[in-house]
């Protein structure tokens, strides 16, 4: 048995040796926590440009074993409305020559990204374990009139071999994106990968990066290796990037070229997806603070919700600076992964379940 194997396993038998979270069934109101049913395990949440509807990404798994969607919710009514995408005979506009054909029923979206191209048109990049590990080009029509929103398949690019990614920010005016790339695996996503491989980031043995598509092939951004990265966000003018380090707890600021940390933020707890305030002066960090072992069996889980303690924190992408905007554990939802804000709220997702939760901002 190699050392690395040797770890996994000890590892793997340690975080068994905990308890789960405890999962929650009813789907009711807490208090002023409103929870959205109807929806599957939504990771990732992005704005439309309305600003009264929430695009949401229907986490699967991160093996592909079960597939998931694009779902809308609407502020004004309270509802949740699933979108297909559309997949036509010979769509490809963007992406990668080499990867022309989509993912269809197979697709499993993980983080998402809402951007406007150049030429005015709306693009959501989407990373997919579904089929095969990628990014999905799709174009968003009719982005203010979200009764008649289509979402078409536009094109992909496929993952480097053995590379297992996670959330994504556009760089449109360059024409590329940034992709956070968790770990290196043969198994890229089973339950029991993601919780090895996990586990031993931890332990420093982790081989993640932050991963740059420049309209051709993709490539490290130096100095972001073996740290685990999770959520990622870019500045309006692209100069900088803000990524959230699961390793170290932190967010990172680095120059879009790469090099060292420019300046970071100690959050605490697992760090999961980043999002702009609607003003884009502040960071909306979404933060698990139980223990891995408390919430590793909410994985795969997409009735009920995770009771995993976590907390919404805001940075300043100046000073860096962090205030606490939401910490909670228990019904309605926990484990949070993502929070939008919307008018005077906060909507707030998760890796696992059947709701999205909406809290007054404070």
């Amino acid at each position: 048995m190699t050392e690395r194997m040797f770890c996994f396993t000890l590892l793997f038998l340690v975080a068994l040796s905990g308890c789960g979270a405890s999962w929650i069934d009813e789907c009711a109101d807490v208090g002023e926590i409103h929870a959205i049913c109807g929806v599957q395990n939504p990771e990732d949440l992005a704005v439309l440009p309305d600003r009264k509807h929430v695009l949401i990404s229907q986490f699967g798994m991160l093996d592909g074993s079960l597939g998931g969607g694009f779902a809308l919710y609407d502020s004004e009514n309270d509802r949740i409305t699933q979108v297909a995408p559309v997949y036509e005979a010979s769509p490809q506009i963007w992406g990668s020559p080499d990867c022309d054909s989509p993912p269809g029923e197979a697709f499993s979206p993980h983080g998402i990204e809402l951007s406007e191209r150049p030429d005015g048109r709306f693009q959501i990049l989407a990373v997919n374990h579904g089929k095969r590990e990628s990014v999905e080009w799709f174009e968003l029509l009719n982005p203010y009139q979200p009764g008649k929103a289509e979402i078409r398949w536009r094109g992909c690019a496929l993952a480097p071999e053995r590379a297992v990614f996670n959330a994504i920010a556009s760089l449109p005016k360059s024409g590329g994106f940034l992709v956070t790339q968790l770990w290196e695996a043969d198994n890229p996503g089973s339950v029991l990968t993601a919780t090895i491989e996990s586990l031993l980031a931890k332990f420093g043995f982790a081989d993640g990066a932050v991963q740059r598509w420049d309209g051709q092939s993709f490539s490290i951004v130096p100095g972001t290796e073996n740290s685990m990265p999770n959520g990622i966000v870019v500045s309006d003018d692209e100069s900088f990037f803000y990524v959230n380090m699961d390793l170290t707890s932190r967010v990172e600021k680095y120059s879009t070229s790469g090099g060292e940390v420019l300046a970071f933020a100690e959050v605490g707890g697992g760090l999961d997806n980043t999002r702009w305030s609607s003003d884009r002066s502040k960071l909306l960090v979404a933060t698990i603070r139980a223990p891995m072992y408390e919430y590793m069996f909410c994985l795969g889980k997409v009735q009920g919700a995770c009771a995993a303690e976590s907390a919404i924190v805001q940075v300043d992408p100046l000073t860096m600076q962090v205030r606490e905007l939401f910490e909670h554990r228990g019904p309605p939802m926990g484990a949070f992964t993502a929070a939008v804000e919307l008018d005077d709220s906060l909507i707030i997702g998760s890796f696992a379940g059947n709701r999205l939760i909406r809290v007054p901002m404070l």
